[in-house]
């Protein structure tokens, strides 16, 4: 940005946490979180936590499977980011946003594109290029993904 300041953005979906590592490493994670749809919004400190992990293992297994799937996404995420084109991380960010029963995400080009640090005008540009093809479809905040494939064949 202009004022020097880095900005990162973080997706999440429906049911995901945010911060969840500051737990583990029992340090504060300073951050501003902006909501592009509702949220709910729970605050939980270490010291409450810890306790309920160890009386629950139920739930300290919950917080493993939930800790590998973030990083498994950040993983895919710096793959993304290393690795594509802007044509490819567009369709590598639709494929991971979206699934088969769930194509539909409420996003602008706006926000796709300062999730992939993309030029809005980039990702248009992309968007009507995937839309002729048939891929995906999208109007006002929401973009939805019809041909799965033809995104994952421009990954190949």
């Amino acid at each position: 940005t202009s004022s020097g300041k880095q900005t990162t953005i973080e997706v999440l979906k429906e049911g995901r946490i945010f911060g969840d590592a500051s737990f583990l490493e029992h340090s504060v994670r300073k951050a501003n979180i902006v909501a592009i749809t509702d949220v709910e919004l729970i605050c939980c400190r270490i010291t409450d936590l810890i306790p309920i992990l160890q009386e629950n293992s139920e739930l300290a297994l919950l917080m493993m499977r939930h800790l590998t799937s973030t990083c498994n996404y950040l993983t895919n995420t710096i793959n993304r980011l290393v690795n594509y084109d802007s044509i490819q991380k567009v369709a590598d960010f639709l494929l991971t946003e979206t699934n088969p029963n769930e194509p539909v995400i409420p996003y602008t080009h706006s926000d796709v594109a300062g999730c992939l640090n993309l030029n809005r005008v980039t990702v248009s540009r992309i968007m009507g290029k995937f839309k002729a093809e048939g891929a995906v479809e999208y109007g006002r905040g929401t973009i939805r993904v019809l041909k799965r494939q033809k995104l994952e064949e421009l990954l190949k």
